[in-house]
């Protein structure tokens, strides 16, 4: 796991947090966006922001069709993907929304 892990915003964090333990998305096996019926962590967060499934569809992060749409806490100060994103696509496939959750919760 990454060193340094910059915090989320609060009401950010909330609304991710409460999506990816909602029950309402399917994890994809791969780590892609979103395929079409299945969402990794990272779209969940992107569409907690407002990034809709079209944007988000066949694309792996880091996106550049949503690099003028993501906040820069998505980021670090250099403006490369910030390293608890790695540590999030890292995480054994099999883990669940909610595992996920309950590290982002402990961890950003």
């Amino acid at each position: 796991m990454s060193e340094t892990i910059t915090a989320l915003p609060k009401k950010f964090k909330e609304k991710w947090l409460a999506a990816l333990r909602s029950g309402k998305y399917k994890p994809t096996d791969n780590n892609m966006l979103f395929d079409g019926t299945c969402y990794c962590p990272l779209a969940i967060g992107c569409k907690v922001i407002g990034i809709p499934d079209e944007t988000l569809k066949g694309g792996y992060f880091p996106n550049t069709r949503l690099s003028t749409r993501i906040p820069n806490y998505f980021n670090n100060d250099k403006g490369n993907n910030a390293q608890w994103q790695g540590d999030i696509i890292n995480m054994p496939s099999r883990k669940s929304f909610k595992q996920v959750a309950n590290w982002i919760e402990k961890n950003l």
